[in-house]
């Protein structure tokens, strides 16, 4: 039997934090990604521009990069591991970042829009607020837990139905991430306080 965990942006603060960039909500509609909704038809070919944010002193970029929208933003690296193992549906946007200075970093970035979404959260064990704006939906997760029998079983990364920035990933892919040593993930293990 799979067990499934959260996938978390690390807290460390050697690693950049992306800031909010208003003109890709705006212009791109890219509020589309927050309710896992197709966007590549809406996306610029040439990608756009983030910067790292200035409240953050963090310089590395890890392959899972924190950011103000809590999108998937990752390196070319986790692209290549979530497009060859997940077994989920996933549009990867293109994009490019820069550093404090200005200047562009060196590397592919993409944003994973995991469309794939799993309605699997088991209420009795789950601590969380239900949405007064949102009916179905909810907020302040404080613990989770999820039927793994209304999980697919070829399925090793989805997000929640009820609370689209929560990212699940199966064992043996949260196994494969380790032992790939890829850097800006932490995992919350179900029942466990987020």
């Amino acid at each position: 039997m799979n067990e499934y965990f959260i996938l978390k942006f690390s807290d460390d603060i050697k690693y950049c934090v992306v800031a909010f960039n208003s003109v890709f909500i705006n212009e791109y509609k890219g509020w589309r990604i927050d309710y896992a909704l197709e966007m590549a038809h809406r996306y610029p070919d040439n990608g756009v521009t983030f910067r790292m944010s200035d409240e953050n002193s963090g310089i590395v970029v890890p392959d899972y990069i924190k950011n103000h929208h809590f999108y998937s933003m990752i390196s070319d690296r986790l692209k290549s591991i979530f497009e060859t193992t997940s077994f989920a549906e996933i549009e990867f946007l293109p994009f490019h970042l820069l550093n404090h200075k200005g200047r562009t970093v060196s590397g592919n970035f993409f944003i994973a829009n995991i469309l794939t979404k799993v309605d699997c959260i088991d209420f009795e064990n789950t601590v969380c607020r239900t949405s007064k704006s949102e009916p179905g939906m909810i907020t302040g997760l404080k613990k989770l837990s999820i039927d793994i029998k209304k999980v697919p079983s070829t399925l090793k990364l989805f997000r929640l139905s009820q609370e689209l920035n929560t990212i699940i990933v199966r064992d043996d892919l949260k196994e494969t991430l380790i032992n790939r040593q890829t850097t800006g993930i932490d995992f919350v293990g179900m029942g466990k306080e987020i």
